[in-house]
């Protein structure tokens, strides 16, 4: 084992019962602890990046999946199955969420630091990452992030999945501007990637015209 794999390891191990204190559980294998309702899931996942003095940067994001919403979009995705459980459907890093980029990263680079890394993460945790899963809990509120202004970007999904969770969500609200919106995607994934997105997205569309 590495020192790097040391310390990856030994924070995973440190970190796991402070999220079970928050009701959430840690997958080591994805670094991701999740906390699973009824609905589909609440997580926070960490990011090891490599850093030039033998250890790691620590980043964190945070995201919500509404079963609803990823089943729809899995209709058409083209994603493995083994895959699409872990689909998030908004979700940001925490640092482009607070828009603070000054020593919102944790760097790991001595065993003496895990614990102090450790809980460094957890009061970041505790601060944003949950009252985020409180103010975006449902899909009306997730359809705003998303649809509000659909020509802007969104700190909340990229360019690839934004347009459509959108125009899932705006269907499920039954949004006053869907038709308009299914326009505005279409022009966004015609534009983007000369096209690659495109065909999945008018799938999607067809899919959601049937729907319900």
């Amino acid at each position: 084992m590495t020192h790097r794999e040391f310390l990856k390891s030994e924070f995973l191990k440190n970190i796991a019962p402070d999220l079970e204190k928050l009701n959430f559980r840690l997958n080591k294998s994805l670094c991701t602890a999740y906390r699973r309702n009824e609905e589909g899931w609440l997580g926070f996942s960490l990011i090891f990046l490599i850093n030039e003095q033998e250890g790691w940067t620590l980043n964190t994001s945070i995201g919500i999946r509404k079963d609803v919403v990823e089943n729809i979009y899995h209709k058409t995705s083209g994603f493995e199955t083994k895959y699409q459980k872990n689909t998030a459907t908004i979700g940001c890093f925490i640092e482009d969420y607070i828009q603070q980029y000054d020593n919102i990263r944790i760097n790991l680079i001595h065993e003496s630091q895990i614990i102090n890394a450790k809980d460094l993460v957890i009061n970041l945790f505790d601060e944003i990452g949950l009252s985020y899963f409180q103010n975006y809990a449902d899909i009306k509120t997730i359809d705003d992030l998303l649809n509000y202004n659909p020509l802007e970007e969104c700190v909340h999904s990229n360019t690839i999945f934004r347009g459509a969770k959108g125009i899932i969500t705006a269907k499920l609200t039954e949004r006053g501007n869907y038709t308009e919106l299914v326009e505005i995607y279409r022009k966004h994934y015609t534009e983007f990637c000369n096209g690659f997105y495109l065909p999945s997205y008018v799938e999607l569309v067809n899919y959601l015209e049937k729907y319900g």
